[in-house]
């Protein structure tokens, strides 16, 4: 009850800060979440480089594995270093910050930070697949905290946590209106039009800091992306071309019925596989375990390792058999399981989407083996959106983020039913959403 009263306090003071002070908190906690996860985006970016590097030298092949497994093993000694310091940056993040603005958690914000950035890095260094959006929401909420700090008291403040986790994920992603909507329909940030401010302040910061500042661009291009906002004009004639035609209509519901299925049997198998690690592995052992399948990937299936396998824009018209690509989505769910049940400092949502966009990748090429042509870029981009929604239940962020991500503006209309329907298949498998399962077990509540 205590925790309403200062949520309601906290809207007033929001309704009684002038529009100075305001956009200046706001404004602060962007630019400081959005240089904060542009340079964790630049150092990721080089990583797949060296290990590419290591893998092409020409050294004798027990040195380069020596070399790669103590690089390897520095970077698990360093992500169970960082668990150890400060617990609550295990895992994603978004249960903690969830917790957090449901007063049942503490934020010691500049541990986290410290920990979830030097812990994240480690995880993504180490082969393991996870990503960093995740991750980005807890450190945002963490600077948002900061930032409080400074103006005010180390109360944790909605609009601070609520600001922090928007800026987080438009800085990851590149995606400032995905971050907004993501506050208010994962995080179930009260509306209230000040609020509402602050946190397109926040996110607007964060984006143009990583996609002005240092230009780090789309996420994910795809033959039907555009680099820069159409004019109205422009995606109308887009939406008429690419997504107003007899085979991207077909394509919704099956994209939906698909990954929606794929999901509820993603998040089962996921949640038995994490409670099971909780019945019968210590944290040490759950870590070596995913980073050494990290160090066997690299070696002997290093399409799988993010960075070094091919990229969704070149499997999309690439020479790869049909096979191969069943292979790559199954080996790449199983993979992600891995490393989500090390509990490892990391997200799910970029490994997600890639997994989603590999789905859309088979079912392109199942589709041509029975002469049904489509554009190759459809299936790909309804499946990402597809699998956000259905394992995570955010249909409205899943559309606004392959949109961002990919630049298919046009395709705005199309996402949002292939989420929608998606949430609604993975709902009705009876899995949980994998942040409501998280949070539970983070709470205690379910074993």
């Amino acid at each position: 009850m205590a925790f309403f009263l200062h949520r309601y306090t906290d809207m007033q003071e929001l309704r009684l800060t002038g529009a100075l002070c305001l956009g200046a908190e706001a404004l602060s906690i962007g630019l400081a979440t959005g240089l904060c996860i542009g340079f964790l985006r630049l150092i990721c970016g080089w990583t797949p480089h060296l290990l590419a590097g290591l893998l092409h030298a020409p050294l004798p092949a027990p040195l380069t594995f020596l070399c790669a497994g103590l690089f390897i093993g520095l970077c698990a000694c360093t992500a169970f270093w960082c668990m150890k310091k400060e617990p609550l940056v295990a895992g994603s993040g978004i249960p903690q910050v969830e917790c957090a603005l449901a007063g049942v958690l503490p934020l010691p914000w500049l541990r986290v930070l410290l920990c979830k950035f030097l812990g994240t890095l480690a995880s993504l260094c180490g082969c393991l697949s996870l990503g960093r959006a995740a991750p980005s929401v807890q450190m945002g909420a963490a600077i948002g905290c900061g930032v409080g700090a400074l103006w005010h008291n180390e109360d944790l403040r909605p609009r601070f946590l609520a600001g922090g986790s928007a800026a987080g994920l438009a800085a990851a992603f590149g995606a400032p209106w995905a971050g907004i909507v993501f506050a208010f329909e994962e995080l179930r940030v009260p509306a209230h039009a000040a609020l509402v401010l602050f946190m397109t302040l926040a996110s607007g910061s964060a984006w143009l800091v990583t996609d002005c500042l240092l230009d780090l661009g789309l996420i994910f291009p795809l033959p039907l992306s555009c680099t820069t906002l159409p004019s109205l004009a422009e995606l109308v004639a887009h939406f008429e071309t690419d997504f107003l035609h007899e085979e991207a209509l077909l394509l919704i519901p099956l994209c939906g019925l698909v990954t929606g299925l794929v999901c509820g049997l993603h998040n089962r198998c996921l949640c038995a596989l994490v409670l099971w690690t909780d019945r019968h592995m210590g944290a040490r052992t759950r870590l070596a375990c995913a980073f050494a399948t990290g160090l066997a990937l690299l070696f002997l299936f290093p399409a799988l390792i993010d960075g070094l396998g091919p990229t969704l824009q070149d499997l999309v018209h690439g020479p790869e058999s049909t096979d191969l690509l069943l292979l790559l989505f199954a080996g790449k769910l199983l993979f992600n399981w891995i490393s989500a049940a090390s509990n490892a400092p990391g997200g799910l949502l970029m490994p997600l989407l890639t997994a989603g966009g590999l789905c859309g990748v088979c079912m392109g090429a199942l589709l041509e083996l029975a002469h049904w042509t489509v554009p190759g870029s459809l299936p790909v981009i309804f499946c990402m959106a597809g699998f956000f929604a259905g394992i995570v239940r955010a249909p409205v962020t899943a559309a606004l983020l392959v949109v961002e991500c990919t630049g298919t503006w046009a395709g705005l209309p199309a996402l949002l039913a292939t989420s929608f329907l998606a949430r609604l298949v993975a709902g009705k498998t009876g899995a949980l959403p994998v942040f409501t399962f998280f949070r539970l077990r983070l709470t205690g509540r379910l074993h």
